[in-house]
């Protein structure tokens, strides 16, 4: 028989609203995860998250997240603001530009390797012309156009 996936999910975030299930909600600063043990994570996932920090703290959040990701955990940050920097930045909380050219000069220096960089992954924003749904983003996801044509998010593991 199969072996069974034991997942422990947790929600870093100032609120509990959205989390379900077995989720675990934290609340606490990126730059202090103090109630998450050392080296119990496989995956941390960020998404829209580092350039609304300071230089200084996209370090020590990165450097916390390097500390609870187990060895051979993984790391997956977007966005990409290269390609959509025009329209990114047009929003006052963004502080910290970063990308697929700066982000791996971040991790290199903290720990983390990059094993994979997929500068366009996902489309920037919902808020265009393109479809909004599940079946819209499963198509690009399996075809891969989202390579060249469709998207600005970056895929960093």
């Amino acid at each position: 028989m199969g072996s069974v996936l034991k997942l422990k999910i947790f929600k870093i975030s100032t609120t509990k609203n959205f989390a379900k299930g077995s989720v675990k909600v934290v609340i606490a600063s990126s730059m202090n995860l103090k109630e998450i043990e050392n080296g119990s994570i496989d995956v941390a996932f960020a998404n829209n998250f580092f350039e609304h920090l300071s230089k200084e703290d996209v370090v020590k959040t990165i450097r916390e997240v390097y500390r609870v990701l187990r060895c051979g955990g993984v790391m997956i940050l977007q966005p990409n603001i290269r390609f959509c920097f025009k329209d990114y930045w047009m929003f006052f909380d963004r502080i910290t530009p970063l990308d697929d050219r700066s982000l791996p000069e971040v991790l290199d220096g903290n720990g983390l390797k990059v094993v994979e960089c997929k500068p366009r992954f996902l489309p920037y924003t919902t808020k265009s012309k393109l479809p909004k749904s599940i079946f819209y983003l499963n198509f690009i996801l399996s075809f891969h156009l989202h390579g060249e044509y469709l998207a600005n998010k970056l895929l960093f593991m």
